[in-house]
Formats: structure tokens, sequence, C-alpha cells
């Protein structure tokens, strides 16, 4: 198959590189609306989730849930206690 064109997949990433649609950039094209103010948020500066609680009016429990969605879809990033945009 590699003769016709097929290019191997030795991890993760290889496979990441040749199926475009799921690309990061492709998902930051569109950015769910009930993410939208996290995001933005989080474009400004990487900020705990205590600090995006205070800066949001939101309660933990819920904030938590959209931040392990947004991590899901490779939205934010969780570096220690920091949340960061990618």
């Amino acid at each position: 198959m590699i003769k016709e064109g097929a290019s191997p997949l030795l991890d993760f990433k290889d496979l990441f590189d040749e199926l475009s649609f799921l690309k990061k950039s492709s998902i930051k094209q569109y950015i769910p609306e009930n993410f939208k103010e996290i995001y933005e948020l989080l474009s400004r500066s990487p900020l705990s989730i205590d600090q995006i609680a205070d800066k949001l009016d939101m309660d933990i429990p819920t904030l938590t849930t959209l931040l392990l969605e947004m991590e899901i879809l490779g939205l934010v990033r969780k570096e220690g206690s920091i949340y960061t945009t990618l």
C-alpha cells in the first residue's frame, strides 16, 4: 500500500497529521457557544479554575465539566493547576 501512496502510521501524531479534520486548528475555527466565554478569557492569560470561576461568576462543578469537555476537544490544556488555550 505504501507504493500506492499510503502513509505509515507510527503513532497518534501521524494519525492526526493525516486526518486534517481532527487537527486542533479545525476545531478552533468553531468554538461552541457554551465554551466561548471561557475560551476568550483564557486566550488573554492562563488562569486557575478559581480565577476563572471568580471572573465569570460560575460555580466550580459546572466550570470543571466545561473545562474537561474543552480539554477533550483540544481547546484548552491544564498544566498543574493552570488552564491555557492551545
